[in-house]
């Protein structure tokens, strides 16, 4: 086998060319992980309990409460999943204390391998208001390919996005058209780049809008990120960074910070198997000796 090897690696006629397959992420998660590193692992102005359960017969279950700080005002939710294998049929049912009903009925690689569709239904009984959604997921190497069509009292919304990809190098288009007025109601064209340890991501949209985003693994225990964004006619830009440092296996530490002066910290601690513990807090550097412009959050995970 290593003289196989020899043979075509010292011979001038052979060229060896390498080809990376895979399938690229969807347009909404164009640089999740620099994103990431800004949302997860944050409950700041609030106090959050998360729970879920998983029956025998693969039933999963899911119960979330939340208090907000400043308002008091308590919201939870309930969600209840069932999946059939066999068929690549998922159901999902959700209730929250607005009132709202939504349920999902998702199949998958059933009519074609890659394929899933979704349908997506959404009441309120106390205001009568219906939503109806219809989502399409293509997704072979090399691309990615999403359609929803949502349908309410206003009309027709359809929402399209494509994203492909070779050798790491990505671009994607999502847009939105508004059959009511028959109109473009969004669009947005977004690049980037990936290779395992880094990343980096930008878009412009409609409105001139540009977003840019980095990411970088330096270590298995360390990730590093950085955002911007800026506005055509707008003489500033907003910038921030982020990072996660894993302290050890059961604990991690967040920290993020833009040119406001917001600084967000973040300590996640796993007390023991299914139980993790998130304490969080924003300063307000800029105003860091005046009381009631920083925030604190506590969120408690249960899982079995």
């Amino acid at each position: 086998l290593f003289t196989a090897i020899s043979i075509f690696s010292s011979s001038p006629s052979v060229c060896i060319c390498e080809t990376t397959m895979s399938i690229p992420p969807c347009f909404s998660d164009l640089g999740k992980s620099a994103k990431d590193l800004f949302t997860k692992g944050y409950n700041y102005g609030q106090v959050k309990l998360d729970a879920s359960s998983k029956a025998k017969n693969g039933t999963e279950f899911k119960a979330a409460c939340s208090s907000q700080n400043e308002s008091g005002r308590i919201a939870g939710s309930i969600e209840g999943k069932q999946k059939w294998s066999a068929y690549g049929l998922t159901v999902t049912t959700k209730w929250n204390t607005d009132n709202v009903f939504n349920t999902t009925a998702a199949v998958e690689n059933q009519l074609a391998d890659g394929l899933k569709l979704t349908f997506d239904t959404t009441m309120a009984p106390h205001t009568g208001k219906k939503v109806a959604k219809v989502k399409t997921v293509y997704k072979r190497e090399y691309l990615h390919f999403t359609c929803d069509a949502e349908m309410d009292m206003g009309g027709v919304t359809l929402r399209d996005s494509a994203v492909l990809e070779y050798n790491g190098f990505q671009v994607g288009l999502n847009g939105s058209f508004d059959t009511a007025n028959s109109k473009v109601a969004s669009g947005t064209l977004g690049a980037g780049y990936s290779a395992g340890d880094f990343s980096v991501q930008g878009s412009v949209n409609m409105n001139s809008e540009f977003t840019g985003t980095l990411y970088h693994k330096p270590t298995k225990q360390m990730e590093a990120g950085a955002q911007l964004q800026w506005a055509a006619g707008s003489s500033t830009v907003d910038f921030g960074v982020a990072s996660k440092y894993k302290i050890d296996s059961t604990s991690s530490m967040r920290v993020k910070l833009n040119n406001n002066g917001h600084l967000g910290l973040a300590y996640t601690q796993d007390l023991r198997d299914g139980v993790t513990l998130t304490l969080s807090g924003l300063l307000h550097a800029k105003n860091i000796d005046q009381p009631g412009q920083h925030r604190l959050g506590i969120g408690l995970d249960l899982s079995a």
